[in-house]
């Protein structure tokens, strides 16, 4: 029988982690929505990246069609949707985060400041489960510290500015780490089933977190413990990832191979090789993954102290964190991509890696604790200076554009014509869609009706020679407004030059009312097409033949 003195004891340890935990969260929290804000993202486009517009109004796609008490076929919604907002790319990638966003949007609402606080939550949640996670690993001090040096990152501070889904997919991958470990520690069917699940998710997701299913194979062969191989815990995960991913990825295969499809964008291998390895150095800063690769070689050769309690529950995390960063760099080394957020998912598992090499170094400074504790200031002090920066987002040039083809007086079901590179149609695209009573007008992205092209740009064919048809096709449709950008060299196709040539040959149909100035980028100018104000769309189609094998029409 426990003594009521030890029953308070134990309460009061309680009382105490909750409220470290709750300090600890609240201040990733403050440090979150303010490295967000300070990035100008709750006043900027959805044009961080080409494909972030496509995850808002895919998001919110999916949240009108559940709002509407999911009207008949979703498939004729999404067209129809398509046709107004064309930006629509639901089965170019796994459903969770637009069905889970659309959800979120369906509470909070559809506007920028909704979904920023979305991203917010999500890096929040993911640097506090990295503060749990690495809490035997780092201690109680480090664990702290720790996850707003995670949130302060620039990769992590891009994440949280943009529509994107590899920061969620970070947050999940992090939990199937975590899992992992547990699994090497106990060896449980139990913690192989929460690793599974985990994967699954991540694949619902996105692609990329198919490279968990490097890590348990990697981490065999760094423990040693072959005879896993012959169990059937170790291939549980593979079963539940099959179970619950394989019907979606069966049923939409021919868009995931349309996506992934790189075209003549493929780099060399050595130059994936380069890039990952590259990405892998800066995802967490110079500073930690010198101190990482140490650690893990202290780790891997038994250089590190012996840890007489618990031993093996670090080794384990300690095995994780590694496997996971080669299976990163493996993985998008073989299908040949190279971009930095790919690797988020690296981060934690580098700073886990530090603390080994930091004991070893701490281990000639013996009993000198004020040293020890300076020199520790001080390679944080470097770290920070080499790696933080505030991630600017500017892109507020397209909100204004929006407002003032809104103010324009644009009819009710009316068609503005936008063209420009990716990220402005996508950007004017996303700004009509947050401001719409959807659907209502109808965004016609140039690169689309006066041209056709595969998902990275290749295979570009004119549909229209001559500017008399482009204006032509403006009428047919017709377009009340056009808003033009002038695109980087090399991102956009001849139809940008006829639409300009158009403009000239009808000067007395083609109106100048605004020209907005870009932070980044030649200015957005505003024409209003003189015999077309009031009028709605008649006769609108877009092309999906390469995606949907059919085209959409107004019709």
């Amino acid at each position: 029988m426990k003594h009521p003195f030890q029953d308070r004891q134990v309460t009061t340890n309680l009382l105490r982690l909750i409220r470290r935990d709750a300090v600890v969260f609240l201040i990733i929290l403050l440090v979150t929505l303010s490295l967000q804000r300070l990035s100008g993202a709750h006043s900027a486009a959805f044009g961080g990246h080409p494909d972030e517009a496509s995850h808002y109004v895919t998001s919110v796609m999916v949240r009108d069609y559940v709002a509407r008490g999911l009207p008949g076929n979703p498939v004729t919604f999404a067209k129809d949707f398509y046709l107004h907002y064309p930006r629509v790319a639901f089965g170019l990638w796994p459903p969770l985060f637009h069905l889970l966003s659309g959800m979120w949007m369906l509470a909070f609402g559809t506007n920028r400041t909704s979904i920023m606080f979305l991203l917010v939550a999500f890096t929040t949640a993911w640097a506090f489960i990295f503060c749990k996670v690495s809490r035997p690993a780092l201690g109680t001090t480090g664990a702290a510290v720790a996850p707003v040096l995670l949130v302060l990152l620039p990769g992590t501070q891009e994440s949280t500015s943009q529509v994107m889904l590899d920061l969620p997919v970070a947050v999940i991958m992090l939990l199937a780490m975590a899992a992992y470990a547990r699994y090497l520690e106990s060896e449980r069917a139990a913690d192989a089933f929460v690793f599974g699940v985990c994967a699954a998710l991540a694949l619902l997701v996105k692609y990329n977190a198919l490279a968990l299913a490097l890590v348990p194979p990697l981490c065999v062969i760094l423990t040693g413990r072959h005879y896993l191989w012959r169990t059937k815990n170790f291939w549980l995960p593979a079963v539940i990832v099959l179970l619950i991913d394989g019907p979606w990825y069966l049923m939409m295969r021919h868009l995931g191979i349309y996506a992934a499809n790189l075209g003549t964008h493929t780099p060399t291998l050595t130059r994936a090789i380069i890039a990952n390895v590259t990405n892998t150095i800066l995802i967490a800063g110079p500073i930690v993954f010198v101190f990482a690769v140490a650690g893990g070689v202290l780790v891997r050769s038994g250089v590190r102290r012996t840890l007489d309690e618990g031993s093996r529950k670090l080794s384990s995390l300690y095995v994780v964190s590694v496997a996971m960063v080669l299976s990163l760099v493996i993985f998008h080394t073989a299908i040949y991509r190279s971009y930095l957020r790919y690797f988020l998912p690296a981060a934690p598992a580098l700073l886990i890696l530090s603390r080994p090499a930091l004991d070893y170094v701490h281990s000639f400074f013996r009993q000198r604790t004020v040293l020890t504790a300076a020199a520790l200031c001080l390679v944080v002090a470097v770290h920070v200076a080499t790696t933080f920066g505030v991630s600017l987002k500017q892109t507020s040039a397209y909100v204004r554009a929006a407002d003032a083809v809104i103010s324009s007086g644009l009819a009710h079901n009316g068609a503005v014509l936008v063209s420009a590179d990716a990220e402005g149609e996508g950007m004017l695209t996303a700004e009509f869609v947050m401001r719409d009573r959807r659907p209502d007008h109808y965004v016609v992205r140039a690169s689309k009706v006066l041209a056709t092209q595969d998902a990275m740009g290749d295979h570009y064919e004119l549909k229209y020679h001559t500017p008399e048809q482009i204006m032509t096709v403006l009428d047919s449709i017709p377009v009340a407004i056009v808003v033009t950008q002038q695109c980087p060299i090399g991102k956009c196709g001849e139809h940008e030059n006829l639409l300009k040539q158009a403009a000239t040959l009808y000067p007395e149909r083609w109106r100048l009312s605004s020209v907005i100035p870009s932070e980044t980028a030649a200015p957005i100018l505003i024409y209003q097409i003189v015999g077309n104000e009031g009028k709605p769309v008649q006769a609108l189609q877009v092309d999906m033949l390469k995606t949907l094998g059919t085209t959409i029409d107004s019709q």
